[in-house]
């Protein structure tokens, strides 16, 4: 009895620990995207990216959909963590994978990964993603503003002493389209593969399996048919009441 007990809970905990080996198939059992529906369209791409965000030689996983983004901001990415009982889910930072730093921040005296969030006019913040070895934070190095006066952004200077260093991570991305998805994960696509549409300044996202079509929301007022099945009834009445006014007035002037 101790020995089946014992072989029983062994298995369980490979059967646990097979569950949390893969990243991919926990990013799936807890996509929810920043803008539109959870459901995996057929023209939905998952897209991976390794990147060591703290420099201890160690990569952690970076997953994000092709069509989850944060506008001008890039894709939302959920962070995996390699640790010795298998991934672990350690936060979503955004970035574009054209356009980051990664490595040591002067500013910060730390290491990580530095983007540029842009705003209206050239303005924006510059902001860092520092992992712990557990979670990642978000830390703003500098808010990038325009001189009312000179027209000249300050803070400058700070965009390009990291930004010019800017990796391009796009030829490290790897992408995996819904239907694999599906023969691999168990999960259900939708056939019609209707999502909403994201800007996108991300060339590698945009693939014949990661490209997503938009469908306009029918709009709560009537259509132009159902308006006419309303307005014939309507008239039809009008014209009852109106021939027994007539006939009521000729009843009366025989009477």
């Amino acid at each position: 009895m101790k020995l089946a007990l014992a072989l029983f809970f062994t298995l369980a905990g490979s059967f646990a620990a097979a569950a949390a080996s893969d990243p991919v198939e926990m990013y799936l059992s807890n996509f929810s995207p920043l803008r539109g529906d959870k459901t995996i369209s057929s023209s939905d791409a998952l897209l991976r990216l390794e990147l060591d965000l703290d420099g201890d030689g160690q990569y952690e996983v970076l997953l994000s959909m092709a069509r989850d983004q944060d506008g001008d901001n890039g894709n939302v990415w959920s962070v995996y963590a390699n640790t010795t009982a298998g991934y672990t889910g350690a936060g979503t930072i955004t970035f574009h994978p054209k356009s980051f730093y990664l490595g040591p921040i002067d500013d910060l005296g730390d290491y990580g990964l530095v983007t540029f969030k842009p705003g209206l006019g050239g303005e924006g913040m510059l902001v860092a993603y520092l992992f712990n070895g557990t979670a990642v934070h978000e830390i703003e190095i500098a808010s990038i503003t325009r001189d009312p006066e000179s027209g000249q952004l300050r803070g400058q200077g700070l965009i390009d002493k990291y930004m010019n260093q800017a990796a391009n991570g796009a030829d490290a991305v790897t992408s995996t389209n819904a239907a694999t998805l599906a023969k691999k994960f168990g999960i259900k696509v939708d056939a019609k593969g209707n999502q909403p549409q994201q800007s996108d300044r991300f060339s590698a996202a945009s693939s014949p399996d990661s490209s997503s079509s938009s469908e306009a929301v029918p709009s709560p007022s009537l259509s132009p048919n159902s308006k006419a099945s309303w307005s014939i009834p309507w008239m039809l009445l009008g014209a009852i009441l109106a021939l027994a006014a007539v006939g009521a007035v000729v009843w009366i002037k025989r009477g």
